[in-house]
């Protein structure tokens, strides 16, 4: 930003019906104090815009940033939904494993018990078997 000050008119030179003509000299010289004062004013006006025009261009860039970043958060929510459609069919499916082992491994009856002994014992013998030819 631009470090000028307002600056008042000074009114003192002047009469009811504008500048005071008592002397050629003060007449100049309330000229050249309205000529600074004016070149002090177009100034600060012309620095202003100046960095009004650097505002908006910055508005720009974030105009452009948040079109980026609502398009990417878009896309996150998407890949977000297709995870959680994914995490479902898995829990589903979870869910089915976990029933048939809580079944294969509830043996309340002694039938299911032996049955189980004798299938572990066979594997455990072809286990052995292949141990030691190999």
């Amino acid at each position: 930003m631009s470090g000028y000050k307002y600056t008042a008119l000074n009114f003192d030179d002047m009469d009811d019906d504008g500048p005071s003509t008592s002397s050629a000299g003060n007449n100049q010289n309330s000229d050249n104090n309205f000529q600074d004062i004016l070149f002090k004013q177009q100034q600060i006006i012309k620095d202003q815009d100046e960095d009004l025009d650097l505002v908006s261009k910055s508005m720009g860039h974030l105009k452009n940033m948040s079109y980026k970043i609502h398009e990417e958060l878009e896309e996150q929510n998407i890949m977000l939904d297709e995870l959680g459609t994914d995490m479902e069919r898995v829990d589903t499916k979870l869910d089915g494993v976990m029933k048939k082992m809580a079944k294969l491994t509830n043996l309340d009856d002694d039938k299911r018990q032996c049955k189980m002994i004798l299938i572990l014992s066979i594997l455990l013998f072809f286990l052995v078997i292949v141990l030691i030819m190999a």
